[in-house]
C-alpha cells in the first residue's frame, strides 16, 4: 500500500483525529503483515515506488519461474550400489558353511572371493 503523504503529515489532518490515522494504519498491518505500507511525499515519488516494486515483483516471478522449470527438468539419482559385505558378514557365512576363518584380523582374499560368488548366486543364508 503506497501513501502519497509524508508519515508525520497523516496525522495533521484537519477532519480526523490523529488517533484514528494511527487506528487504522495499525489495524491494516496487523490484518495484512504481508503487505507493506509504504510512505511517498509525493504523488510522483509514490507513482515511481510502485513502478520500481512491480517491475521487480515480475523479475521476481519470472526467476521463479525458471527455477522451477529447472528443477522438473531434473533427473532423479540412480539406485545406489549394494553396501559391500563386511568381514562380520564373510565370517558368519563361513561359519554356517564349515569353513574356519579366525575371529579377528583380515579375511582371506580366496573366503572374501568365495562368499561374494555365493552372495551374487542368492544364497543368502546369513549372507545380508
Amino acid at each position: 500500500m503506497v501513501v502519497e503523504e509524508g508519515y508525520s503529515r497523516g496525522f495533521k489532518v484537519d477532519y480526523v483525529r490523529p488517533s484514528l490515522v494511527a487506528e487504522g494504519i495499525t489495524e491494516c498491518q496487523i490484518r495484512f503483515p504481508n503487505v507493506p505500507i509504504i510512505f511517498c511525499e509525493t504523488r510522483k515519488l509514490a507513482q515511481e515506488w510502485t513502478y520500481r516494486f512491480l517491475a521487480a515483483a515480475r523479475v521476481g516471478l519470472a526467476e521463479e519461474m525458471v527455477g522451477a522449470n529447472a528443477a522438473r527438468a531434473l533427473e532423479s539419482a540412480p539406485p545406489l550400489a549394494p553396501a559391500p559385505p563386511t568381514p562380520a558378514y564373510a565370517r558368519r557365512w563361513a561359519s554356517t558353511h564349515d569353513i574356519v576363518v579366525s575371529d579377528r584380523g583380515r579375511i582371506p582374499v580366496a573366503l572374501m572371493d568365495q562368499y561374494l560368488e555365493a552372495r551374487a548366486r542368492g544364497d543368502t543364508s546369513t549372507c545380508s
